[in-house]
């Protein structure tokens, strides 16, 4: 999955200027039928999504409004995730068709790459170090830390081949490997983020 989001700007826009621009996005991106336009709002919260869902990738376009009520300010961002249906295939080839989406509107954006795999069965340590360890390799990524608990298995790691990063326990990262466990469905879940997991 990639996840970028980009502030756009502080103006008010109308419901139909938004869906005007989710169709427009959409448009650059290939997309220009079989979708659906659906709009959630709270008190100082609204989110205008255009969800398209296919064999390749389900894709979801939003523009969320962030209103101060007492002040009439509003604070606009765009958001675009992609689910794809073949895992990590193309992932470095839609981040940058999504950056250039970006460019062409004039923002300045944050991506968020986001895979997650499944395995049948509970994962030993070991298995989980082996797998790890190969993920890492495969994206020329050096191990900087670990953080384990009951529920999940974390490990950040930093590449020089990724431009971003973040900084985790004062030292830069850029991608982030997790395995979790589900027992009632005694399946074990494989996440791996670019530059790390967001666990809001």
């Amino acid at each position: 999955m990639s996840w970028p989001y980009g502030y756009f700007g502080d103006m008010y826009l109308s419901d139909k200027t938004k869906e005007t621009m989710l169709k427009n996005i959409a448009n650059q991106l290939g997309i220009t039928k079989g979708y659906n336009i659906v709009k959630e709002t709270k008190v100082d919260y609204s989110n205008t999504k255009l969800i398209k869902e296919g064999k390749a990738a389900n894709t979801t376009i939003s523009l969320v409004t962030m209103e101060k009520t007492d002040k009439r300010e509003y604070e606009q961002y765009i958001l675009v995730s992609v689910k794809m249906s073949d895992g990590v295939r193309g992932v470095d080839n839609l981040e940058t068709e999504i950056n250039n989406v970006y460019r062409d509107i004039g923002m300045d954006n944050t991506v968020n790459v986001y895979l997650k795999g499944s395995v049948a069965g509970k994962m030993s340590s070991e298995e989980k170090d082996n797998l790890v360890a190969q993920i890492l390799e495969v994206a020329d990524a050096k191990e900087v830390y670990i953080e384990e608990n009951n529920s999940m298995y974390s490990v950040y790691g930093y590449t020089r081949y990724r431009e971003g990063y973040a900084y985790q326990q004062e030292e830069k990262v850029n991608i982030n490997v997790a395995i979790s466990y589900d027992p009632d469905k005694n399946i074990s879940y494989i996440h791996v983020a670019s530059p790390f997991i967001n666990k809001s």
